[in-house]
């Protein structure tokens, strides 16, 4: 019966031994027995409210697509993971989200501890994209709302060689002592589609042409911009924008006859009927060859260092963010013109008239340009002053020039009188 007791013993400590990684030995991550990946997760009702008017962007709900972040749960998702490979079976749940701008995602860490003993995770370090190449322009396309940027590169061992993933990592706080078999998630950060078309003023002016309407806008981004659309009651206007260029559209309004002093222009809008798609991950076909560039996050063991998550497969890219079309809009734009008289004539002369002034309101912005009444003499009139006052000015010049002659000689006189007694006898 002891030895029976002995056999059954050793079987099991046997079979815990055989279920136990040995990474803590080696720091091999293909030995490691700790399951983590990320998910990429909506909130369908935060991203809805974006198209209410006061955010002045609009877009279709049909093009938004993504896993609703409270089925996360506490879901056992181990059935997903076989060999060390987060299995999608081509459905994108999870791994892609596509949202307006302003819209957001959040990054869920999910784990499972199948090592066979605890793990202590102290960091995690999640992949945004696929090279160093991309780290600028993904900057400009997505804010972040918690973590901080990882510098350099993640170095870890695999297969018995050493890897090194590059691009743009953001690291986390880890989720600490997690026992054997235990399973759970962690929500790390928030990420936000930026709007990269600005709106950075608006002119109008009183033309012949009609009125003259001057939008300058910007693009924020390092990622082109091409084939937005502007329209403006009638008016439809194509155009482009490189990264970071700054632009001026020039279009023209019919005139119209200002109501009380103001005429409401409407507002301007401006499609951009491109989506753009960022992604971190370069899926694999499950073969036994190791690719980096499948590993969506790295999670930071006490017991031996960096290990990597689960590859993405298949072979396709993942983990991607899409910002799908919208169209943004200004407010009202309120032309106020104020007009003095009329300008006369072919417009040519200003002789005795007083020049229009025009009060400009853009926006609840007024701008006031005042040009004053002008006033002319005829020519032959100034010839004739002008030759009057230089010999008015002649004739006085002279007369000072003669007064102070004679006064300087008769002084001089007297004191050489005063100073010899025969003063005429003196040669000066």
């Amino acid at each position: 019966m002891k030895f029976l007791l002995v056999i059954v013993s050793l079987f099991i400590f046997s079979m815990n031994k055989a279920y136990a990684d040995d990474f803590t030995f080696t720091g091999d991550s293909s030995q490691n027995g700790f399951y983590s990946t990320i998910s990429y997760l909506v909130n369908r009702a935060d991203i809805k409210n974006l198209n209410n008017s006061g955010n002045k962007i609009s877009f279709n709900m049909g093009d938004v697509y993504g896993k609703e972040n409270f089925l996360i749960g506490n879901e056992v998702f181990s059935i997903f993971f076989n060999n060390g490979y987060w299995r999608e079976n081509g459905v994108n749940e999870g791994t892609y989200v596509s949202a307006p701008p302003m819209g957001s995602a959040e990054v869920v860490y999910q784990y499972w501890n199948n090592s066979g003993h605890d793990v202590n995770i102290s960091e995690i370090v999640v992949a945004y994209s696929k090279s160093n190449q991309e780290r600028i322009p993904l900057n400009s396309f997505l804010e972040f709302s918690f973590g901080q940027e990882f510098p350099g590169q993640i170095s870890f061992l695999y297969g018995g060689l050493s890897r090194v993933r590059e691009g743009l990592f953001r690291e986390y706080d880890g989720v600490g002592k997690v026992g054997n078999g235990e399973y759970g998630f962690k929500v790390l950060d928030r990420l936000a589609i930026k709007q990269p078309l600005e709106i950075l003023d608006i002119n109008t002016k009183k033309t012949e042409k009609g009125i003259q309407i001057l939008v300058t806008v910007r693009n924020n981004s390092f990622d082109n911009l091409d084939s937005l659309v502007l329209s403006h009651n009638e008016v439809s206007l194509n155009f482009s924008l490189l990264a970071n260029e700054e632009k001026i559209l020039e279009y023209f309004l019919p005139n119209s006859e200002p109501d009380e002093g103001e005429v409401v222009l409407g507002n301007l809008f401006i499609e951009n009927n491109q989506s753009l798609r960022k992604c971190s991950v370069q899926g694999t076909n499950f073969s036994p060859e190791f690719d980096k560039n499948a590993v969506s996050a790295f999670s930071y063991r006490g017991d031996g260092g960096w290990i990597v998550g689960a590859l993405i497969g298949p072979s396709q890219e993942s983990f991607c963010i899409d910002r799908v079309p919208y169209i943004i809009s200004s407010g009202p734009i309120v032309f106020s013109s104020e007009q003095g008289v009329v300008l006369e004539g072919d417009g040519n002369s200003l002789e005795g008239k007083e020049v229009e002034v025009e009060l400009e309101e853009v926006l609840g912005v007024r701008d006031s340009v005042f040009i004053l009444p002008r006033t002319s003499l005829f020519p032959v009139e100034l010839v004739f002053g002008s030759v009057l006052l230089l010999v008015l000015d002649g004739f006085l010049w002279y007369s000072v020039f003669r007064k102070g002659k004679n006064e300087y000689k008769n002084t001089f006189t007297k004191l050489c009188s005063k100073s010899w007694p025969h003063s005429s006898k003196r040669r000066l």
